[in-house]
């Protein structure tokens, strides 16, 4: 996500299995953090797999992070029993959302989006999202 050419923040997700994609970085640079920035980019990232035909998304987190733990609590994340490599590790968190059956509208009318550009990053089956400026 872009303030003119200044990069604001990222997420990422990639293939968990046939069925779930793993939300593996979400980041907004310090002096853009509390703007609405991540809810807008995790937006644009469920709309993204749910493209795709993924019906859950999964990530994992952790208690020091407390905005982005408060963040995917309120746009419905619920906490399951850690998964994967997460598995044995106490600190880890790890959280589960079923898709969402229809488009973001209402209240942020398609995030003010007027496009993404999409980035697989070969060898690694990651889709990386940054929104551009409507004159780009």
């Amino acid at each position: 996500m872009y303030d003119d050419d200044i990069p604001l923040g990222s997420a990422s997700f990639k293939k968990y299995d046939n069925k779930c994609a793993e939300v593996k970085r979400v980041f907004v640079k310090e002096e853009y953090r509390y703007k609405g920035i991540a809810n807008k980019l995790m937006g644009l990232l469920e709309n993204a797999a749910r493209e795709q035909g993924y019906c859950y998304l999964i990530l994992e987190s952790g208690e020091p992070f407390v905005a982005a733990m408060a963040l995917y609590r309120k746009i419905g994340y619920k906490v399951i029993p850690n998964y994967g490599q997460y598995k044995d590790m106490p600190d880890s968190i790890c959280m589960k959302k079923k898709r969402r059956t229809a488009s973001l509208s209402g209240k942020y009318g398609f995030l003010y989006i007027t496009r993404a550009i999409i980035y697989f990053l070969i060898g690694h089956n990651y889709m990386v999202l940054a929104p551009c400026r409507k004159d780009v």
